[in-house]
């Protein structure tokens, strides 16, 4: 993953360049690296696991997570039954995101008064799907989403 494709709060999976060992983690910081000529160089990502900033920032090295059912359901999403063109919803207030799958593609259509499509696009990844719900307003949807293996 390039560091311009993600944000601060996103989850990703990181592989500790040290130990090997990889795990859902919260970017909780990007920051370039500046060489002694002054450009940029590279980038430095920090993580949190489990609501505790981990020791070393260390160069970028991270993967997506993909989107999956068990993810949905974590977040409140609702299966729906298998006659049905539709695989999750969410409904709060007067918002409703509709979700299904095809093929490798994850299909989000959200509506803000039951009346009007407000966005519609496809997605593989987490980090996608909590931009698409900070870019309508559910930032506190897209900060504390679960991902199994990371923060609960």
């Amino acid at each position: 993953m390039k560091p311009t494709e993600i944000m601060i709060g996103d989850w990703v999976k990181h592989t500790n360049p040290k130990t090997n060992e990889s795990y859902y983690a919260k970017v909780s910081s990007i920051c370039p690296i500046i060489g002694s000529n002054h450009k940029q160089t590279g980038w430095v990502i920090r993580f949190h696991k489990d609501n505790e900033p981990l020791d070393n920032p260390c160069p970028i090295s991270c993967e997506p997570v993909p989107v999956t059912p068990e993810i949905l359901k974590a977040n409140g999403f609702v299966q729906q039954y298998e006659d049905s063109d539709l695989d999750f919803f969410w409904e709060e207030h007067k918002k409703r995101i509709e979700i299904w799958k095809r093929n490798t593609l994850w299909y989000i259509q959200v509506w803000a008064n039951h009346d009007t499509s407000d966005l519609f696009l496809s997605i593989k990844y987490v980090h996608e799907f909590q931009h698409a719900m900070r870019l309508i307003g559910l930032h506190d949807m897209a900060n504390n989403f679960k991902v199994k293996g990371g923060e609960e």
